[in-house]
C-alpha cells in the first residue's frame, strides 16, 4: 500500500514547505499551475504567480516556494469558502481531496473566531496565499494518488520565542495552531528555538490530511523522499526544512494506540478485578494483567489498557483512583491491522434458525479468518442444551457453506 510520511520534527509545517516538499518529492507543479491560474481568474485577485526553486538557505538539498500577488483580499468568512470553492471547481479537484480541504478552512475559520471575537479578521487568513497554500498542497497529494494510501505524520514540532498576532507579540507557540491541534486532538513537540515553526495554515492541512500521527515512522519500504523550506527567517537554524518520504507499507491498515501500564504491588486481587470491570466500563479496547518480580523482589502485578486518544486521560483517572497506584506510564504506539467487516449468516439447528454475527478479517484481498461471534453462539447453545463445542462445529460448516456460495457468485 502507498504511503507518505510527514516529517515535521525539524522545523515544523507550514503550507509552503509541504508544496515545496512534495514538487520536490514528485517533481510535479502542473496542480499547482491549475491552481494558480484559477486564484488568478478571482475578481480578488488581480494577480498570481509562484515558482518553485533550489532553496541555498537550508543544509538539505530543499525546494522554496516564492509568490507573488496583487489582490483586495476576501470580504469575510462567506468570501474565502466561496473563493475556495471557485478555485477547486476550476482545477477539478476530487471529491475526497475537496473534503480534506474545506476542512482545513473549517478549522482556520475555527480559529479564527475562537481568537478574534470581535469579528473576522481577512488580513490573517483570506488572502490568495492561504488560498494556494491549503488547495494546491492538497491538489498534489490528490494528483499523486497519496489520498488512496495513508498519510502517516510525525508528530509536529512547534517553535517558541514571541510571535506576531494583530501587531501584539505573544509566546509561543501560535495560538492559532493550538486551537486547531486542539480541536482535532493532534500531538505536538516544542522546541527551545526563538523561531515559530508550524503556522496555523500548516496545523490546518496536516490536521487534515493524516491518517495517523505518531513520534516515529511507520513500518514502510521508502522510495524517495523531498524538502521544503519556507519564507520565515531562519534563526540559525540548519534544519529549516519539512521532510517528506514515499514509499510501500504492508497491506494491513496503519493504526495508533495508546497503552496504560501501572505497577501494583499491594492491592487484593478483588480490587484488580474490579478495577479492570470499570476500566471496561469506561471505554478500554483490553485490559490484561501481568505477574512479574518488581523492586525488593516483590511479587508485583502490571496492569496493561489499551485505548485510544481520546479516552486515554478518563481511563488514566479511572486506574489511579481505584488501584492508588501513584504514576501511569502512557505509551503512543503504532501498529498494524487488518482490515475488519461484519456481516451475519442464519445457523439452522434442529427446526429453529438463529442468526450469527460474523467477523471477516482480511490483509489486502486474502482472508485471514471468519470468525462467528462468541455470544451468538452461546445463546444457541444454552437455548438448544446443545454443548458449545457441538454448537461451534454445526456453525462452522454452515460458515464452510455460506463461504462456498459467495466464491461461487463472485466467479
Amino acid at each position: 500500500m502507498k504511503c507518505l510520511v510527514i516529517d515535521s520534527r525539524l522545523a515544523g509545517i507550514g503550507g509552503d514547505m509541504l508544496i515545496s516538499a512534495l514538487v520536490d518529492l514528485k517533481g510535479d507543479e502542473e496542480p499547482l499551475r491549475r491552481t494558480a491560474e484559477a486564484i488568478s481568474g478571482l475578481e480578488s485577485c488581480r494577480s498570481f504567480t509562484f515558482s518553485v526553486e533550489k532553496s541555498d538557505d537550508s543544509f538539505f538539498p530543499a525546494k522554496k516556494l516564492s509568490i507573488e500577488i496583487e489582490e483586495g483580499g476576501v470580504d469575510g468568512k462567506d468570501g474565502l469558502l466561496e473563493a475556495a470553492s471557485l478555485v477547486m471547481d476550476a482545477i477539478g479537484i476530487s471529491p475526497a481531496a475537496r473534503k480534506k480541504a474545506e476542512a482545513a478552512f473549517d478549522d482556520l475559520l475555527y480559529a479564527e473566531k475562537r481568537l478574534h471575537r470581535s469579528g473576522f479578521n481577512r488580513h490573517e487568513i483570506a488572502s490568495a496565499d492561504t488560498l494556494f497554500d491549503v488547495i494546491g498542497s492538497i491538489a498534489l497529494l490528490d494528483s499523486a494518488g497519496f489520498f488512496d494510501g495513508i498519510i502517516h505524520a510525525i508528530t509536529p514540532v512547534v517553535g517558541a520565542g514571541s510571535i506576531s498576532v494583530r501587531g501584539e507579540q505573544v509566546p509561543g507557540p501560535a495560538p492559532a495552531v493550538l486551537e486547531i491541534f486542539a480541536r482535532k486532538k493532534i500531538p505536538f513537540s516544542g522546541r527551545d528555538v526563538d523561531m515559530e515553526f508550524t503556522t496555523p495554515t500548516g496545523a490546518a492541512i496536516l490536521a487534515n490530511i493524516a491518517t495517523t500521527v505518531s513520534p516515529i515512522y511507520p513500518p514502510m519500504t521508502p522510495e524517495a523522499t523531498g524538502y521544503g523550506t519556507g519564507t520565515r527567517r531562519n534563526n540559525g537554524n540548519p534544519s529549516n526544512v519539512l521532510r517528506v518520504v514515499a514509499g510501500e507499507t504492508s497491506a494491513a491498515s496503519n493504526d495508533s494506540i495508546v497503552m496504560l501500564e501501572t505497577n501494583v504491588d499491594d492491592i487484593p486481587g478483588e480490587i484488580i478485578g474490579y478495577t479492570i470491570e470499570r476500566l471496561f466500563a469506561e471505554g478500554a479496547a483490553d485490559v490484561f494483567v501481568t505477574g512479574a518480580i518488581g523492586k525488593k523482589n516483590r511479587p508485583v502485578n502490571i496492569i496493561s489498557v489499551i485505548t485510544n486518544r481520546q479516552n486515554h486521560l478518563r481511563l488514566t483517572e479511572t486506574l489511579m483512583k481505584e488501584t492508588g497506584t501513584l504514576g501511569v506510564r502512557i505509551y503512543e504506539v503504532p501498529r498494524l491491522v487488518a482490515d475488519r467487516t461484519r456481516e451475519s449468516i442464519n445457523v439452522g439447528v434442529g427446526n429453529k434458525q438463529y442468526q450469527v454475527s460474523l467477523k471477516r478479517t482480511t490483509v489486502g484481498e486474502r482472508l485471514v479468518s471468519l470468525k462467528p461471534e462468541y455470544d451468538d453462539l452461546k445463546k444457541i447453545a444454552l437455548d438448544t442444551g446443545l454443548s458449545l463445542r457441538e454448537t461451534m462445529d454445526i456453525a462452522g460448516k454452515e460458515i464452510s457453506d455460506y463461504e462456498s456460495r459467495s466464491e461461487t457468485e463472485k466467479n
